[in-house]
């Protein structure tokens, strides 16, 4: 039975009109994102951490928009994947003279991640934003490629996904199945959040075995802490907290941004920076319903997902500096960096198996990111 994706909540917001400041062209650099120098900016000022906070609409004469899609994820409304959202609501609104309007629902308001993403494929839902793991696991298996453990070794490659060979191949991959990838978005860092045991923190791979993690509902996630001797436990990420408060499990592969939205520092005492993931996150929607839209609105989507991709990438790279200091302040939750080596050989060790999953050709063009 498909599931009804009517709201379950009322959205955090809903962005559309035409803000009083002047339209800038649809190509903004990522430095001018990143410092505030964007059109939103401009029409909204600069908003936290230092980042530009998105505008103010003003209405439309009509009163409300023609178009109204909504805009779901499984984060809380503090999070990057919500400043997302909103940057791409205000966007869409800006470049389509208020034509159409965004509403967004955070903390899976309209499902899972798994569910929000059948949806967008099924052309039930607009606009969905699954890791690239997650969506492999409903769309077409090799969108996971990105998730491999140490894949991506740092922001920078991360950023250059978007723009890389294997995105184009993924792109058409994933058409064929009905749904459109806006854009590829450098989302999270992935490190390990825990409690330690016996005041014992996780150093080395070793330390690991034996522990309940909670991971996505994806094979690779699972695969990944399997190498290293742990008991990979997937779930969807609104049932994370009350996992952790309840000690179903002990650890969960997570960041600190989504982290601290759920507010993961109430039920945990530590953190290890494995580093073992830039998560790539897939900002989708769907094929046959973008193809109804005017050019003019395909083409505000595709630059407003973008842009959208990298202001919230400038913000959950500070939130990696940001939280980890606050919650030692706060909750005296330790952050430790282990001895990677041991990681990173176990995780690495399933790379033959999905690439017998994935391709060859879609193995050899991610790692010339």
């Amino acid at each position: 039975m498909t599931k009804s994706y009517e709201a379950k909540q009322t959205p955090v917001g809903l962005q559309h009109g035409v803000p009083e400041a002047q339209h800038e062209p649809a190509s903004i650099s990522r430095r001018r994102i990143l410092l505030g120098g964007g059109g939103l900016a401009a029409a909204g000022g600069i908003g936290t951490f230092g980042f530009p906070a998105p505008a103010a609409f003003a209405q439309p004469a009509s009163g409300k928009p023609k178009t109204l899609v909504k805009y779901g994820h499984d984060s809380g409304p503090e999070t990057g994947n919500q400043l997302m959202g909103t940057y791409f609501a205000g966007r869409v609104a800006q470049l389509t003279d208020g034509e159409v309007g965004v509403q967004i629902y955070p903390s899976s308001q309209l499902g899972s991640t798994s569910e929000m993403t059948q949806a967008v494929k099924q052309g039930t839902l607009e606009f969905a934003f699954p890791a690239g793991t997650l969506a492999g696991s409903v769309i077409t298996p090799e969108l996971g490629v990105f998730g491999l453990p140490y894949l991506l070794r740092s922001w920078e490659k991360a950023t250059l996904v978007e723009y890389s060979q294997a995105a184009e191949l993924l792109r058409d991959r994933a058409l064929k199945k009905g749904v459109r990838i806006l854009a590829f978005v450098p989302q999270v860092l992935r490190n390990l959040l825990y409690n330690i045991q016996g005041d014992k923190p996780v150093l080395k791979v070793e330390d690991v075995a034996g522990m309940k993690i909670r991971v996505i509902e994806s094979p690779v996630d699972v695969a990944t802490w399997q190498a290293c001797g742990a008991l990979p436990t997937p779930m969807s990420f609104g049932e994370v907290y009350s996992a952790m408060q309840q000690k179903v499990v002990s650890g969960v592969d997570n960041a600190f941004n989504s982290g601290a939205g759920i507010h993961l520092d109430e039920v945990i005492n530590a953190v290890t920076l494995t580093n073992h993931r830039y998560e790539i996150g897939l900002f989708i929607t769907n094929e046959k319903w973008f193809q109804s839209q005017s050019k003019r609105v395909q083409e505000a989507m595709l630059t407003a997902a973008r842009e959208a991709s990298i202001y919230q990438q400038g913000f959950v790279m500070w939130d990696d500096i940001r939280i980890p200091k606050l919650w030692l302040e706060k909750k005296n939750i330790r952050t430790f960096v282990p001895d990677r080596s041991g990681f990173i050989t176990k995780m690495t060790s399933i790379y033959p198996q999905f690439e017998t999953k994935y391709g060859k050709e879609v193995m050899d063009l991610a790692r010339k990111v």
